[in-house]
């Protein structure tokens, strides 16, 4: 268990959850759904807040039931947000980066960049994304972060998925001062 929930915190590590008041969405040349766009700036502006349970209320249901099944693992998550918002990490979000929709199924990529401001004045930031996905024809969405996403993941909160397409890149880290 122990073990399981290192797992998560490292994946989550790579991406981390951010505090503060930035948020900002790039002019799309593929429109994502209003419904979706609500949902993703709620959770963007959680993060920026320290707002652990609005971004487990927006949490894809798959990670949640992961989450429930392993005990701790919500308490971790949420010191975790609460420990990058002491690190005053700030992200903003890009330009929708590809939709996907297939009978019920919705599924959209979107750019993010956080930026994490050390107090000894350097600062790291984390190019990345996010996957929104719905499983009733875009009435719901829910946000999955690519932390700790493989094509299994993808497959389960997408069932059409079935090519490295939405998750090929790594996020790429600089080093900025």
């Amino acid at each position: 268990m122990r073990a399981t929930l290192l797992a998560l915190l490292l994946c989550l590590v790579s991406f981390p959850l951010l505090a503060g008041d930035a948020f900002a969405v790039e002019e799309q040349e593929q429109l994502l759904p209003v419904t979706a766009q609500n949902v993703l700036a709620r959770y963007s502006l959680a993060l920026n807040q320290g707002d652990c349970e609005t971004m487990l209320a927006l949490t894809s249901p798959s990670v949640i039931s992961r989450m429930t099944s392993r005990p701790g693992s919500k308490e971790g998550f949420c010191e975790m947000v609460s420990r990058f918002q002491n690190d005053l990490v700030v992200e903003t979000l890009g330009k929708v980066l590809e939709i996907r929709s297939e009978g019920v199924y919705r599924m959209a990529k979107v750019e993010n960049k956080r930026v994490v401001g050390r107090r000894d004045s350097t600062m790291r930031g984390t190019d990345g994304f996010y996957v929104l996905h719905s499983l009733d024809g875009g009435e719901q969405w829910w946000v999955l972060d690519l932390s700790c996403v493989d094509p299994l993941w993808m497959k389960e909160v997408y069932p059409p998925y079935e090519d490295n397409s939405l998750i090929l890149g790594e996020s790429m880290v600089t080093q900025e001062q």
